[in-house]
């Protein structure tokens, strides 16, 4: 993939999440981890990755029979692991789900680069969803951050 569509797809998730409107987190939703500002933001306790300190990962279905776990990946950079969560998000739940408010002004560059790079037709597919949702009205709810984990 060449380097303008690299840039147009990190531009389209910085207007992705730019546009999300905030919305009160409502009870039934869970906590934000201990561990991570972000929601679907982890540490990673595993040893295989040891320069990527961080796991994105989300639940589906949770609290029922059927509940499932993904693993989006780990990270050098909490705030490009929430990105991937907003990405897959986007896909699993089209825009019913909660988003993280990203600050990408404190990303790490590298880690970004290489996740749009491995996830360029996750991202395309996701600002597709946000763009239709948007025009079709939806507020989209997002997660606010800790004030401690900011």
């Amino acid at each position: 993939m060449n380097t303008t569509a690299n840039e147009q797809l990190s531009l389209a998730i910085a207007n992705l999440e730019n546009d999300i409107n905030p919305v009160a987190p409502q009870e039934d939703v869970p906590s934000v981890p201990q561990r991570s500002g972000y929601l679907g933001v982890y540490e990673n306790r595993s040893d295989k990755y040891p320069d990527k300190p961080f796991r994105a990962a989300l639940c589906v279905n949770k609290g029922k029979p059927d509940q499932k776990w993904m693993n989006l990946g780990y990270f050098k950079c909490e705030h490009v692991a929430a990105a991937a969560y907003n990405v897959a998000s986007l896909n699993v739940f089209k825009g019913k789900g909660y988003l993280n408010p990203v600050d990408h002004d404190s990303r790490d560059e590298e880690d970004y680069k290489a996740f749009v790079a491995k996830r360029h037709d996750k991202i395309k597919s996701a600002v597709a969803i946000f763009n239709k949702a948007k025009e079709a009205g939806v507020e989209f709810k997002h997660w606010e951050l800790r004030a401690e984990a900011a």
